[in-house]
């Protein structure tokens, strides 16, 4: 059934996300005055309002605890060290995990946080009542932080490591191998003496790898292996558009042209 634009809700305060359609259709339907389609996604708030009132009370977001979100200037200043190594060519690729909070179980004892009222009615039916997630669910107030602080900054190093480590030593191009001998030299051994570059932001993982055409495909190879053996599910219909290793990615809503050496707002 079609989730209801409203939910009210028993236990856990919630308020509502819509997505609209962003495509072609959307946008003539909106023009022509008609209804666009809308995703409707609940947005929980465990901790609000801080009162003693919520089961959540105890939730809140520490700036001190959080680590670093991903930035531009990070990700610009990361390709240009790449650019200046003088291999053929530096491409990146996307990788977005699929369903990413539903994809973690919620610890069994703290379920009772995740209980909620949620009711509709459906061809003059009431549908729904008391539901219990066992999962960390999409949108809790403080899901975000706690994501990118253990599964986002776990994954970017695990990657790492697997580039270090099963990538790194197999690379082919000479250009690309003096650059990393000459890092060493310098002192700049673990993820430093690589010739490649990973961001995340929540569920979003950005790869960037220089060499040449042969040493990026293993790049890839080496990151889904990694991805895999995590056990995370990766999206297939994301992975088929933002998937192929390409010198122009977007990255959160910013267009980087690695060739060009530019950066544009999309």
């Amino acid at each position: 059934a079609a989730h209801p634009l409203y939910h009210p809700f028993g236990v856990v305060p919630m308020g509502g996300t819509v997505q609209r359609q962003k495509d072609l259709e959307a946008y003539e339907m909106e023009r022509d005055g008609r209804d666009v389609p809308k995703n409707v996604r609940g947005t929980y708030n465990g901790s609000f309002p801080h009162d003693g009132t919520s089961p959540n009370d105890h939730c809140d977001q520490d700036p001190a605890t959080s680590k670093p979100w991903v930035t531009m200037p990070r990700v610009v200043q990361g390709v240009n060290i790449l650019r200046n190594i003088g291999a053929p060519t530096v491409k990146a690729f996307k990788l977005d995990l699929k369903a990413a909070y539903t994809q973690l179980f919620h610890q069994s004892s703290q379920r009772w946080r995740q209980i909620i009222f949620w009711t509709w009615l459906e061809k003059g039916e009431w549908r729904g009542g008391y539901l219990h997630d066992v999962r960390m669910e999409w949108g809790m107030a403080y899901s975000g932080t706690v994501f990118h602080r253990a599964v986002t900054s776990l994954m970017v190093r695990w990657v790492e490591k697997a580039l270090r480590e099963e990538w790194a030593p197999n690379i082919k191009c000479s250009t690309t191998r003096e650059w990393m001998l000459r890092r060493l030299e310098m002192g700049l051994d673990g993820t430093q003496g690589v010739p490649g570059m990973v961001q995340g932001f929540l569920d979003d993982f950005w790869i960037f790898a220089a060499g040449t055409e042969e040493d990026i495909a293993l790049a890839r190879v080496v990151v889904m292996k990694a991805f895999q053996k995590a056990g995370f599910l990766v999206s297939a219909s994301k992975l088929r558009t933002e998937g192929s290793m390409a010198e122009e990615v977007v990255i959160l809503g910013h267009d980087i042209d690695i060739a060009g050496g530019t950066r544009g707002v999309t």
